[in-house]
């Protein structure tokens, strides 16, 4: 799988290590489960609140990648058919 870095406020990255459920557990898994605990309730508006839960993404930047979690989510759906 292709990787990118993100770039978050240290207030961010405390708040994300709380969120680990073992020491060893990425915040790509901690994210994609908090993605997915979110995934029955309106999606548009949780998946953006979780995109700048701290303040650290711009709106424009987060309507972006929400845009590439649709995308990757519908590819996903197409594959799986």
């Amino acid at each position: 799988m292709e990787k990118t870095t993100v770039q978050i406020s240290k207030k961010t990255m405390e708040r994300l290590k709380t969120f680990k459920r073992h020491p060893r557990e990425s915040y790509d898994e901690i994210l994609n489960t908090l993605m997915d605990e979110n995934k029955g309730k309106s999606s548009r508006g949780n998946a953006r609140e979780l995109l700048q839960f701290a303040g650290t993404i711009s709106s424009e930047r987060g309507e972006e990648m929400l845009r590439d979690i649709k995308a990757m989510r519908e590819l996903a759906r197409k594959r799986s058919l």
